[in-house]
């Protein structure tokens, strides 16, 4: 009788500028059961190279990035990783941009107001 190896962490890969918010989120998501934060990226560059070269299992995008919106480069994120789930996380009212960030190609908008419950909840959701 063999045993099944566990299976693999779902990795996330966290967009964000703001170094310390990187490094306490990536804390935040890699402490989460089953799950594994990669190192955060700043850029959209960054993110694009990053995800042609290193599947994840799901991303969250700060909308504004070092080099300006991340929104142009979700569409070319979602062409190179078609099954992983996309999550726009921004400090802005999510009717302002949910529309754009969905039609983008992301799967949903978190708004930063200080919890991260409701981001960890919309990955439970989607990753499963």
């Amino acid at each position: 009788m063999s045993i099944a190896p566990p299976p693999a962490p779902k990795r996330i890969q966290l967009a964000e500028d703001h170094d310390d918010l990187a490094l306490l989120m990536c804390a935040l998501l890699g402490a989460q059961p089953g799950w594994c934060c990669a190192p955060a990226v700043a850029s959209g560059k960054d993110l694009l190279e990053q995800a042609r070269t290193q599947d994840a299992d799901a991303y969250v995008l700060d909308l504004m990035l070092a080099d300006g919106s991340v929104l142009p480069v979700v569409p070319a994120l979602r062409a190179c990783q078609p099954t992983a789930v996309i999550i726009a996380y921004t400090g802005r009212e999510p009717s302002e941009l949910a529309q754009a960030c969905l039609l983008a190609g992301c799967d949903a908008v978190v708004v930063k107001d200080g919890r991260i419950e409701p981001l960890l909840q919309a990955l439970r959701v989607r990753l499963g």
